[in-house]
């Protein structure tokens, strides 16, 4: 069994050190995967020290995608996945989207695990 992420798994494991990314309140941001979905291939995104899970993306055998995007109130609307990256851009980012996201990818047999922290800038209007 290993810890993946804070995760209990019994997979083969590899884990990618986190990076981080800023972006401006009320703007859109696509945390990317950097890999192409293969037949049989699950995306899973994670948000917070809780490892609530916000979306994921599974490619069927039979090639059949099933995604859910708004599996967390939180980002209500907000998530949108690419079936073919399995990248996820949120809209319209708010301070509370802040914070550590995992990128779970359970690939033929293997799962792996990439963090990313992102940072959100408040936006102070002037008067």
């Amino acid at each position: 069994m290993h810890d993946l992420c804070g995760l209990q798994v019994t997979l083969q494991v590899a884990e990618s050190a986190g990076k981080s990314l800023t972006v401006k309140e009320e703007n859109s941001v696509i945390l990317e995967t950097d890999i192409k979905i293969q037949t049989d291939d699950e995306i899973r995104w994670l948000f917070g020290a809780e490892d609530t899970q916000i979306a994921d993306i599974k490619v069927e055998l039979n090639g059949v995608i099933t995604k859910h995007e708004d599996a967390d109130e939180k980002f209500k609307g907000r998530l949108k996945l690419n079936e073919t990256t399995g990248s996820l851009k949120i809209n319209n980012t708010r301070t509370s989207d802040a914070g550590l996201y995992k990128l779970l990818i359970l690939s033929r047999g293997r799962t792996s695990c990439r963090k990313l922290f992102v940072y959100v800038k408040r936006v102070v209007s002037r008067l």
